[in-house]
């Protein structure tokens, strides 16, 4: 099994499981494919010696804010999917809710763009993209897009106080990496088919 059957394989309960597709509610599956396939290429068990374990590699941070430990998480393929799951729903409402501190409009036209930022939360921390948002909004009214944020980022990668922001090249790849993968895996997860069977006449 290559690593693009096996990230599929990964996430297919988000179709079959009825607690699984709960935690999955409003995350779109080009999200989770890509970030699977990014972090752990759909290795549930796996784990990194920085401690991120998982299919979405969470991190020791996230593990306690979700009460979970390693061994939990990657206990089974079921348990790695659904604290993976809860981890980027996490992510999620946290973006949201710095959004609306923060009085950051993002650009409807930017299709992506609120899964790109979720994404980013996970890669450089929630504290520094509230640092990021902070930052931008102190720049523009605009809505915002993620070629306004990226350049941004590049431009004032330097003044921003925040470790991991210090390299906007390798955070923006990692990013983008997610969605190329996503949009590339996506039309290949789908829930399966019910077969129906015709009567002999």
């Amino acid at each position: 099994m290559d690593d693009d059957d096996r990230v599929l394989q990964a996430i297919q309960p988000i179709y079959t499981d009825p607690t699984t597709r709960q935690l999955a509610n409003g995350l779109p599956p080009r999200l989770l494919l890509g970030w699977v396939f990014a972090e752990s290429s759909g290795v549930y068990n796996h784990v990194e010696r920085t401690g991120e374990a998982g299919y979405f590699q969470i991190d020791p941070d996230g593990q306690r804010l979700l009460h979970a430990t390693v061994d939990q998480v990657i206990r089974s393929k079921q348990n790695s999917l659904q604290y993976g799951l809860r981890h980027v729903q996490a992510c999620k409402a946290w973006l949201q809710g710095e959004l609306e501190r923060t009085h950051v409009a993002l650009d409807p036209r930017d299709d992506g763009l609120s899964e790109r930022l979720t994404k980013l939360v996970h890669t450089v921390g929630a504290p520094s993209v509230g640092m990021l948002l902070r930052s931008v909004a102190r720049a523009t009214q605009e809505p915002l897009t993620w070629d306004t944020l990226t350049a941004h980022w590049r431009k004032n990668a330097s003044r921003l106080n925040s470790g991991t922001l210090r390299n906007p090249e390798r955070m923006i790849a990692n990013v983008d990496r997610v969605m190329v993968n996503g949009a590339r895996l996506a039309p290949r997860s789908m829930p399966p088919s019910s077969t129906q069977t015709t009567p002999a006449p």
